[in-house]
Order: structure tokens, then C-alpha cells, then sequence
């Protein structure tokens, strides 16, 4: 892979502030970072964000992005189920060509831990008929 990085001016949006250019010249080096920006721009939402203030502005996208960071190194950690990903290969054609999961994946299993852990509190008593709709529910709407 090949990197340059130049210091700038980016007349029109940033009028005289100087800015940082890298440029990659590796396809599938910069596939993973612009896969990345899209999904902290889609997925994550940070291209929804109504934010007035700069600071907020500024804070924005760098939250979402370790919001990012941190969703895949958990998923990597404690969240990677192979049965998951076999099964979902099974009864979903489109994913069968697949090789790993995305990160819409990994969003999706954290949320089942944490909506399985909400409503567990940490009880060995058997979840009650509502609470497992509830988590059925979750999930579903998790995985839409």
C-alpha cells in the first residue's frame, strides 16, 4: 500500500483553515476506511446529526466512529458466533457469498446481548412470557 498525506488549504468549505489530505493507493485498504466513514454515516447516524454548535459538529462524526471501533472490537472479543453466521447463510441466499459479517451484523448481536441483559438483570429466574415477547420483539426490530 502506498500513503501520502499533504497539509492544504481546501478553498470553499473550509475557506483558509489548512487541512490534512491522505491518499491510499491500495483498493482494499481504502475499501475498509471508506466502509467505515459509510458506516458511521448510515448505520451509527453520524450523517443525521443536527448540530449547530461547532463543537458539537467536531464531536460528532470522532464519537461515532469510536462508537464504531468499539462495536467491532467487542463483536471480535465476545460477540462472533459462527452457528449465527452459518444459519443466517442458510436461510438467507443473498448472504451466502459472504465472508464475514458486517457491520450491521455485529450491531445486531450487541444489541441482543443488551436487550437479553436489560431484561435478565442478571436473574437466574425464568423470564416471564411478556419479557420474552419483549425480546423477540427487540430482535426482530434489531435485525431490520
Amino acid at each position: 500500500m502506498s500513503l501520502a498525506d499533504i497539509t492544504c488549504l481546501w478553498y470553499g468549505c473550509l475557506d483558509t483553515r489548512t487541512v490534512q489530505v491522505i491518499l491510499a493507493r491500495h483498493d482494499a485498504g481504502r475499501w475498509s476506511i471508506e466502509q467505515a466513514f459509510a458506516d458511521a454515516r448510515n448505520v451509527l447516524g453520524a450523517g443525521e446529526a443536527r448540530n449547530r454548535a461547532r463543537r458539537a459538529v467536531e464531536r460528532t462524526v470522532p464519537f461515532a466512529l469510536l462508537v464504531h471501533t468499539l462495536v467491532i472490537t467487542w463483536y471480535a472479543r465476545h460477540g462472533h458466533n459462527p452457528a449465527r453466521i452459518t444459519a443466517r447463510r442458510h436461510a438467507q441466499p443473498w448472504y451466502r457469498a459472504k465472508t464475514e459479517p458486517a457491520f450491521e451484523d455485529m450491531l445486531t448481536q450487541l444489541r441482543r446481548v443488551l436487550i437479553a441483559a436489560r431484561i435478565s438483570k442478571g436473574s437466574a429466574a425464568r423470564p416471564t412470557p411478556e419479557q420474552t415477547m419483549a425480546v423477540l420483539a427487540a430482535w426482530h426490530a434489531a435485525a431490520a
